[in-house]
Protein backbone atom coordinates (compact mmCIF):
# COMPACT_ATOMS: atom_id res chain seq x y z
CA UNK A 1 0.00 0.00 0.00
CA UNK A 2 0.88 3.34 -0.65
CA UNK A 3 2.43 5.64 2.35
CA UNK A 4 2.55 9.57 3.12
CA UNK A 5 5.77 9.84 1.52
CA UNK A 6 4.08 8.25 -1.86
CA UNK A 7 1.07 10.23 -2.00
CA UNK A 8 2.98 13.79 -1.27
CA UNK A 9 5.33 12.58 -3.94
CA UNK A 10 2.23 12.53 -6.16
CA UNK A 11 0.33 15.66 -5.07
CA UNK A 12 3.90 17.47 -5.81
CA UNK A 13 4.07 16.29 -9.46
CA UNK A 14 0.23 16.75 -9.53
CA UNK A 15 1.18 20.37 -8.36
CA UNK A 16 3.83 21.00 -10.81
CA UNK A 17 1.78 19.64 -13.83
CA UNK A 18 -0.94 22.49 -13.15
CA UNK A 19 1.69 25.29 -13.14
CA UNK A 20 -0.84 26.35 -16.22
CA UNK A 21 -3.99 28.32 -16.14
CA UNK A 22 -5.40 26.73 -13.02
CA UNK A 23 -2.39 27.71 -10.90
CA UNK A 24 -1.81 31.09 -12.40
CA UNK A 25 -5.88 31.75 -11.50
CA UNK A 26 -4.65 30.90 -8.09
CA UNK A 27 -1.89 33.10 -7.91
CA UNK A 28 -3.96 35.67 -9.29
CA UNK A 29 -6.65 34.98 -6.69
CA UNK A 30 -4.44 34.94 -3.53
CA UNK A 31 -2.86 38.48 -4.90
CA UNK A 32 -6.31 39.65 -5.50
CA UNK A 33 -6.96 38.40 -1.42
CA UNK A 34 -3.48 40.30 -0.62
CA UNK A 35 -4.56 43.35 -1.76
CA UNK A 36 -7.89 43.70 -0.21
CA UNK A 37 -6.57 42.70 3.52
CA UNK A 38 -3.64 45.16 2.90
CA UNK A 39 -6.21 48.15 2.06
CA UNK A 40 -8.55 47.11 4.70
CA UNK A 41 -5.51 46.69 7.06
CA UNK A 42 -3.99 49.85 6.33
CA UNK A 43 -7.34 51.78 6.78
CA UNK A 44 -7.89 50.54 10.21
CA UNK A 45 -4.06 51.41 11.14
CA UNK A 46 -4.50 54.85 10.79
CA UNK A 47 -6.99 55.14 13.64
CA UNK A 48 -4.22 53.07 15.64
CA UNK A 49 -1.64 55.88 14.61
CA UNK A 50 -3.82 58.39 15.40
CA UNK A 51 -5.28 56.88 18.86
CA UNK A 52 -1.42 56.44 19.64
CA UNK A 53 -0.63 59.87 19.36
CA UNK A 54 -3.66 60.99 20.59
CA UNK A 55 -2.72 59.29 23.95
CA UNK A 56 1.02 59.94 23.83
CA UNK A 57 -0.05 63.57 23.83
CA UNK A 58 -2.35 63.25 26.76
CA UNK A 59 0.63 61.07 28.80
CA UNK A 60 3.24 58.92 27.35
CA UNK A 61 2.53 56.73 30.31
CA UNK A 62 -1.04 56.57 28.75
CA UNK A 63 0.71 56.28 24.93
CA UNK A 64 2.78 53.77 26.22
CA UNK A 65 0.57 50.77 26.71
CA UNK A 66 -1.33 51.17 23.93
CA UNK A 67 1.02 51.27 20.97
CA UNK A 68 2.84 48.10 22.90
CA UNK A 69 -0.82 46.56 22.47
CA UNK A 70 -1.44 47.86 19.19
CA UNK A 71 2.11 46.14 17.91
CA UNK A 72 1.42 42.81 19.31
CA UNK A 73 -1.94 42.58 17.88
CA UNK A 74 -0.06 43.97 14.52
CA UNK A 75 1.60 40.38 13.94
CA UNK A 76 -1.68 38.75 13.10
CA UNK A 77 -2.34 41.60 10.44
CA UNK A 78 1.12 41.40 8.54
CA UNK A 79 0.58 37.60 8.56
CA UNK A 80 -2.94 38.58 7.03
CA UNK A 81 -1.28 40.05 4.19
CA UNK A 82 2.05 38.29 4.39
CA UNK A 83 0.63 34.70 3.84
CA UNK A 84 -1.55 35.41 0.78
CA UNK A 85 0.90 37.08 -0.70
CA UNK A 86 3.87 34.29 -0.26
CA UNK A 87 1.60 31.48 -1.23
CA UNK A 88 1.31 33.78 -4.53
CA UNK A 89 4.40 34.20 -5.07
CA UNK A 90 6.66 31.58 -2.92
CA UNK A 91 9.21 34.90 -1.84
CA UNK A 92 9.45 35.17 1.29
CA UNK A 93 11.20 38.67 0.96
CA UNK A 94 7.90 39.85 -0.69
CA UNK A 95 6.00 38.54 1.76
CA UNK A 96 7.33 39.94 4.79
CA UNK A 97 8.22 43.73 2.88
CA UNK A 98 4.46 44.13 2.05
CA UNK A 99 3.53 42.55 5.55
CA UNK A 100 5.72 45.06 7.25
CA UNK A 101 4.53 47.81 4.55
CA UNK A 102 0.72 47.39 6.10
CA UNK A 103 1.70 48.70 9.68
CA UNK A 104 3.62 51.50 8.04
CA UNK A 105 -0.01 53.16 7.70
CA UNK A 106 0.53 53.93 11.72
CA UNK A 107 2.76 56.62 11.88
CA UNK A 108 0.65 58.19 8.89
CA UNK A 109 -2.33 58.31 11.28
CA UNK A 110 0.24 59.78 13.73
CA UNK A 111 1.06 62.08 11.56
CA UNK A 112 -2.37 62.94 10.46
CA UNK A 113 -3.18 63.35 14.02
CA UNK A 114 -0.76 65.12 14.82
CA UNK A 115 -1.94 68.08 12.28
CA UNK A 116 -5.28 67.84 13.14
CA UNK A 117 -5.74 66.62 16.52
CA UNK A 118 -5.35 68.56 19.99
CA UNK A 119 -6.52 68.17 23.86
CA UNK A 120 -9.80 69.49 22.68
CA UNK A 121 -10.57 67.15 19.88
CA UNK A 122 -13.97 65.43 20.50
CA UNK A 123 -14.07 61.64 21.68
CA UNK A 124 -16.75 61.12 19.29
CA UNK A 125 -15.05 62.23 16.07
CA UNK A 126 -12.17 59.16 17.25
CA UNK A 127 -15.01 56.97 18.58
CA UNK A 128 -16.71 56.93 14.91
CA UNK A 129 -13.69 57.09 12.98
CA UNK A 130 -13.28 53.62 15.18
CA UNK A 131 -16.46 52.17 14.77
CA UNK A 132 -16.00 52.41 10.83
CA UNK A 133 -12.60 50.71 10.97
CA UNK A 134 -13.94 48.12 12.95
CA UNK A 135 -17.08 47.72 10.46
CA UNK A 136 -14.48 47.86 7.65
CA UNK A 137 -12.06 44.83 9.22
CA UNK A 138 -15.60 42.61 10.13
CA UNK A 139 -16.41 43.13 6.77
CA UNK A 140 -13.13 42.05 4.78
CA UNK A 141 -13.08 38.87 7.43
CA UNK A 142 -16.45 38.19 6.67
CA UNK A 143 -16.29 38.56 3.21
CA UNK A 144 -12.94 38.35 1.92
CA UNK A 145 -11.06 35.68 4.62
CA UNK A 146 -13.12 33.13 5.68
CA UNK A 147 -14.60 32.11 2.08
CA UNK A 148 -11.41 31.89 1.11
CA UNK A 149 -10.24 29.78 4.07
CA UNK A 150 -13.66 27.72 3.25
CA UNK A 151 -12.38 26.90 0.26
CA UNK A 152 -9.07 25.48 0.90
CA UNK A 153 -9.06 21.91 -0.60
CA UNK A 154 -7.82 19.58 2.57
CA UNK A 155 -8.50 22.28 5.17
CA UNK A 156 -11.30 21.05 7.39
CA UNK A 157 -13.92 23.68 7.41
CA UNK A 158 -13.78 22.93 11.43
CA UNK A 159 -10.06 24.28 11.98
CA UNK A 160 -11.19 27.08 10.15
CA UNK A 161 -13.82 28.06 12.47
CA UNK A 162 -11.43 27.36 14.99
CA UNK A 163 -8.40 29.61 13.61
CA UNK A 164 -11.38 32.14 13.47
CA UNK A 165 -11.92 32.24 17.25
CA UNK A 166 -8.10 32.00 18.21
CA UNK A 167 -7.30 34.82 16.27
CA UNK A 168 -10.55 36.69 17.76
CA UNK A 169 -9.21 35.96 20.67
CA UNK A 170 -5.59 37.05 20.24
CA UNK A 171 -7.18 40.25 19.26
CA UNK A 172 -9.45 40.40 22.07
CA UNK A 173 -6.57 39.56 24.97
CA UNK A 174 -4.38 42.47 23.24
CA UNK A 175 -6.90 45.06 24.20
CA UNK A 176 -7.62 43.47 27.77
CA UNK A 177 -3.61 43.66 28.10
CA UNK A 178 -3.78 47.09 27.11
CA UNK A 179 -6.15 47.99 29.68
CA UNK A 180 -4.54 46.14 32.37
CA UNK A 181 -1.24 47.82 31.12
CA UNK A 182 -2.91 51.30 31.07
CA UNK A 183 -4.39 50.81 34.76
CA UNK A 184 -0.81 49.99 36.24
CA UNK A 185 0.37 52.97 35.02
CA UNK A 186 -2.38 54.87 35.73
CA UNK A 187 -3.07 56.40 39.46
CA UNK A 188 -6.26 57.01 41.18
CA UNK A 189 -8.92 58.68 39.00
CA UNK A 190 -7.01 57.69 35.58
CA UNK A 191 -3.79 60.51 36.02
CA UNK A 192 -0.27 59.06 35.06
CA UNK A 193 1.38 58.08 37.77
CA UNK A 194 4.60 60.02 38.85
Amino acid sequence: PPDDHDEAAAIEAVGRRLSGDASRAERKRLLAMAVVISAAIALHNIPEGMATYVASFHSVSSGLPLAAAIAVHNIPEGLAVAMPVYHATGSRARAVALGSLSGMSEPFGALLASLVANEHSSTGAFGGMFGLTAGMMTYVCLSELLPSAYAERGVPRSRVVAAFFAGAAVMASSLIIEKFASAAFSGPGGEAAT
